[in-house]
C-alpha cells in the first residue's frame, strides 16, 4: 500500500509508533544498556542485623535508591542535601552497590545516579558536589565513555537477540489483499495510537 493512500490519523499514528519504538530503543538499550556495573566485593557490605534464626541480614541499597528516585528524578524545586549526604556517608562498597541498583531498577532522568545528582539545580553546601565526587573517587561514571551512541550498538541493538530490542532483518514475504492489508495497517495504528497514550498518561 502507497504511503499517500494512508489516512493522516493513519500517518501521524504510524510515524508517532514509529517515534515511540525509536525512544523506547534509545531508552530501554542504548541509554541504560551500555551502563557498566561496578564490581562489588559483597563480603565488605556490612551486616545491620542478625536475623532470629541467626542469619546476618547485610545493608540493603533499595530504601536509599527509592529515596533519591523519590527525590531527584523528575521536576523538582525542592532541594535534598540529607539524601545526598547519605550517598557521601557510605562505604567504598556500599556505593559501588547503590550505583549499580540505582542504574537497573530506578534510573530514568539519566543513566546513571552520578549523572543524576551532577545535574541537579541548586546544592545548598556543596552536598550535591560531595555525592557526586564520592561517587567519581570510585570512577563511578566518571567520564561517561559507556554512554556513547554508536552505530554499532543501535546495529547491536536492531538484529541481536540477546539485547533489549530485536527486529530481524529477515522476514518471509508474504502476499497479502488489498483488504487484509489495510485491515492490518488500522490495527497496527490502534496500537501505536494507544502505546503513544500510555507514555504521555505515564510522563504526566
Amino acid at each position: 500500500m502507497a504511503w499517500k493512500e494512508f489516512s493522516p490519523i493513519t500517518k501521524g499514528a504510524i510515524i508517532g509508533g514509529g517515534g515511540l519504538i525509536l525512544y523506547a530503543l534509545y531508552n530501554t538499550y542504548i541509554k541504560k544498556g551500555n551502563i557498566k556495573a561496578a564490581p562489588v566485593d559483597y563480603g565488605q557490605i556490612p551486616v545491620i542485623y542478625t536475623a532470629p534464626g541467626g542469619q546476618p541480614v547485610k545493608w540493603d541499597p533499595d530504601p536509599l535508591a527509592k529515596e533519591i528516585s523519590q527525590n531527584f528524578e523528575g521536576w523538582n524545586l525542592l532541594a535534598y542535601p540529607e539524601t545526598a549526604r547519605k550517598i557521601s556517608a557510605l562505604q567504598p562498597e556500599q556505593t559501588k552497590l547503590l550505583y549499580n541498583h540505582y542504574n537497573e531498577y530506578y534510573a530514568e532522568d539519566y543513566p546513571t545516579l552520578t549523572q543524576l545528582i551532577d545535574n541537579e539545580w541548586g546544592d545548598p553546601g556543596g552536598e550535591y558536589s560531595n555525592a557526586v565526587n564520592h561517587l567519581k573517587s570510585f570512577g563511578l561514571n566518571e567520564n561517561g565513555e559507556e554512554n556513547k551512541i554508536t552505530w554499532n550498538t543501535i546495529a547491536q541493538a536492531l538484529t541481536d537477540p540477546n539485547k533489549a530490542l530485536n527486529f530481524p532483518i529477515k522476514y518471509p514475504a508474504i502476499e497479502l489483499d488489498k483488504t487484509t492489508r489495510n485491515t492490518l495497517t488500522g490495527a497496527a495504528a490502534i496500537l501505536a495510537a494507544g502505546m503513544i497514550g500510555a507514555a504521555l498518561i505515564k510522563t504526566r
